[in-house]
């Protein structure tokens, strides 16, 4: 689903850091696999669709790029680790 694969990691994002663990890895525990692949295509769909219209363009295009790395991991069966 991804075009430019990200590194997964939420760097800059203090808010975040500063938790043990960050939501997205919270959301992929408590959420079924069904509701958490579409959370992620969603947040794809919903970052391509407003790039340019609220930020600067590269920035929904980034967070389009994390969602979609994110995807492709979740996909595959692999738990996502947004610090590395």
């Amino acid at each position: 689903m991804s075009t430019e694969k990200t590194n997964g990691a939420s760097k800059g994002q203090e808010h975040y850091i500063k938790s043990a663990k960050q939501p997205i890895e919270v959301m992929q525990v408590l959420m079924s696999k069904v509701a958490f692949l579409g959370f992620l295509r969603g947040n794809v769909i919903k970052y391509s669709m407003r790039a340019g219209f609220k930020d600067d363009a590269s920035k929904d295009i980034n967070k389009r790029n994390q969602y979609a790395y994110w995807y492709d991991l979740a996909l595959a069966g692999k738990m996502i680790d947004p610090i590395k």
